[in-house]
């Protein structure tokens, strides 16, 4: 039991409150959403239920953070790592934000672009909005950490699914990495 749990405990029985349940402080709701993605993670940095970009929790400005999810050798400049969401209902999106790192010294490249579209059957997706990152701070971190760059764009859609398919800034590097901890969605019921 923590100190301040006592010390309202304590305080509770000197007024003759006891019996008086308290209750626990409740994390604010977020939205529930699953994804897949094409390719997969790389082993090293790989999810661990398809949960793990849309837990809320970010990562530190270093490739060893067990937050970061990466895929690796992703070079030929006409393949996306492709991640789609499925939100559990058709909602109308009005932002969208990444979390990428940008660590070249490690290989792990800004993203240059990437896009967003929208599916009411997780197959047929429309309505794809194209952004591109050039003054989102691509500059790298120190010799010994990356730089966490937050993508935050406006967007309009609707959808139960999402997909956002990402694109490596720089793909001529020897070990051309994609990293991102987070991805969050401003958005309300469709109906």
């Amino acid at each position: 039991m923590g100190i301040l749990k006592k010390l309202a405990v304590m305080t509770i029985s000197a007024l003759g409150l006891a019996g008086v349940a308290l209750a626990e402080p409740k994390a604010p709701a977020r939205p529930t959403s699953t994804y897949t993605s094409v390719p997969e993670p790389a082993e090293d940095y790989a999810d661990t239920g398809g949960k793990e970009l849309t837990d809320g929790v970010y990562g530190e400005p270093h490739y060893n953070d067990e937050r970061w999810v990466g895929w690796y050798n992703w070079t030929d400049s006409t393949r996306a790592v492709a991640i789609t969401f499925d939100l559990g209902e058709a909602r109308k999106l009005s932002r969208v934000r990444l979390c990428s790192l940008n660590f070249k010294a490690a290989g792990i490249n800004p993203i240059e672009k990437f896009t967003v579209s929208f599916s009411e059957d997780g197959t047929t997706f429309e309505n794809e909005a194209t952004f591109t990152t050039k003054d989102d701070g691509r500059e790298n971190g120190e010799s010994n950490n990356g730089k966490t760059v937050m993508l935050t764009r406006n967007l309009t859609g609707t959808g139960r699914w999402v997909k956002i398919e990402l694109i490596q800034l720089d793909r001529s590097t020897t070990h051309p990495w994609i990293f991102l901890s987070e991805v969050e969605f401003d958005s309300q019921p469709a109906k």
